[in-house]
Order: C-alpha cells, then sequence, then structure tokens
C-alpha cells in the first residue's frame, strides 16, 4: 500500500514540540524519507495540516530534505476531497484502506 523497499526509521517519534508522529520510513530509491499518518477515520483539512506540520520538524529537527508524507484512512471527508488530492503538489498524498467486495460472476453446477 505504501510502496516496495521501504524501511522503518522511527515509529511514534515525538518532536521536541510535542506531537508524535506514526510511522517515519525511508525509500532507498528515491532516497527521501516518508511521513506516514494512520487514522481510523474518514480525514479532512486537520489530517492535512498535521501531516505537514510532521514534514516541516522532519526537515527542522531531524533535518531530512526530501519528505514525502503518505495519510492512510478510510477515506476522505467529501467536503475536503479536493483539497487533499490537490496536496500532492505538496508531496503529500492518500492512501485509503477497507473492505471491499468484489462479485465476478458465479459458477455453475453441471
Amino acid at each position: 500500500m505504501l510502496g516496495e523497499g521501504l524501511t522503518l526509521k522511527e515509529k511514534q517519534y515525538t518532536f521536541t514540540d510535542g506531537s508524535r508522529l506514526d510511522l517515519l520510513l525511508y525509500d532507498a530509491g528515491t532516497d527521501q524519507v516518508i511521513v506516514v499518518e494512520i487514522k481510523k477515520g474518514h480525514v479532512g483539512r486537520e489530517a492535512l495540516t498535521q501531516i505537514k506540520h510532521y514534514m516541516k520538524w522532519c526537515k527542522q529537527e531531524l533535518g531530512y530534505s526530501k519528505i514525502k508524507g503518505i495519510i492512510v484512512c478510510p477515506g476522505i471527508l467529501p467536503y475536503f476531497e479536493s483539497e487533499l488530492l490537490a496536496a500532492k503538489t505538496d508531496n503529500v498524498f492518500v492512501r485509503t484502506y477497507g473492505w471491499r467486495l468484489d462479485i465476478n460472476g458465479g459458477t455453475t453446477g453441471g
């Protein structure tokens, strides 16, 4: 879901301002760190603000220059959908999870 060849750098890392990111991964293929924020419910602007905050702190406090953000959630609140999807220009992406039922027809007995 997040990509191939990623390694875990930190989990539940607490910055000096007291904020805490969920996961910090490293992608050797692109030589960038990936800030991952995992949400249980549908997200809006707060999740985008939060992950951008973590990305800023990764640059300022941890010294990383190439940073990508990924919000993992079951979906985006409809009012904020275009805003969150447009955030890819700031290197922030949304990945959704959940159950999906796929019926590909049936078999007939004979």
